[in-house]
């Protein structure tokens, strides 16, 4: 007899669960609601922090893992998952461990530390002479005028571990293949979002999605 499929929903968060412009989820909730009643885990997947889908997610009393910063890192919520190494078939020595958070959730890094892109973008803005500004050069104030969010909700977005957000402030838009290329010689990426750049790892949403199904 074969085995009941199992079902999993994976959701970006901005404009998707999230109301584009007021990040309100209230649409979304009977959806929500109707999962939880089939037992069916919701995964978030986003390129906010940590820090802003751990806050998301336990207002939204969810247990499923998440994945932060366009999936840098996957995060298991402790009291749900004691160990999610075991069993997993994707883990190698070659990647690294799970570690335990000071928020009771165990993290998989799967992209490049954030001391790595900030130095990494700093050297592209360096090398383009570009009018280039990330978040790590931005201050809360800066962060929550341009993303349209509070303070605290902004400090939270400035926790970043994987992912630099930036602006380019250049009168007329350069040939962005430039900076895309420049980005690549260094072994990152940059991707473009609804409001930011960014500038990351080889890691990407799906690849990370494919980790938490296995």
């Amino acid at each position: 007899m074969s085995a009941s499929p199992f079902w999993i929903i994976f959701t970006d968060l901005d404009g998707t669960l999230l109301d584009h412009n007021s990040y309100r989820w209230e649409e979304a909730q009977p959806a929500l609601d109707l999962c939880k009643r089939l037992n069916i885990p919701v995964v978030l997947v986003s390129s906010k922090t940590r820090a802003e889908i751990d806050l998301l997610r336990c207002k939204l009393s969810m247990s499923a893992p998440f994945i932060s910063e366009n999936g840098g890192g996957i995060f298991f919520p402790s009291e749900v998952f004691n160990d999610p190494s075991m069993g997993n078939l994707l883990v190698t020595s070659q990647e690294m461990p799970f570690i335990k958070t000071d928020k009771d959730l165990w993290k998989w890094s799967i992209g490049l530390p954030y001391d790595h892109l900030i130095k990494g973008l700093r050297e592209i803005r360096d090398e383009l002479r570009w009018n280039i500004k990330g978040f790590s050069d931005m201050s809360i104030e800066e962060i929550s005028s341009l993303t349209g969010l509070d303070r605290q909700t902004s400090r939270l977005a400035a926790m970043r571990e994987y992912d630099e957000p930036f602006i380019i402030l250049e009168k007329q838009l350069p040939d962005t293949s430039v900076l895309f290329n420049a980005a690549a010689k260094k072994g990152f990426v940059v991707t473009v979002g609804r409001r930011f750049y960014h500038l990351q790892g080889k890691n990407d949403k799906g690849q990370s999605m494919e980790k938490v199904i296995s």
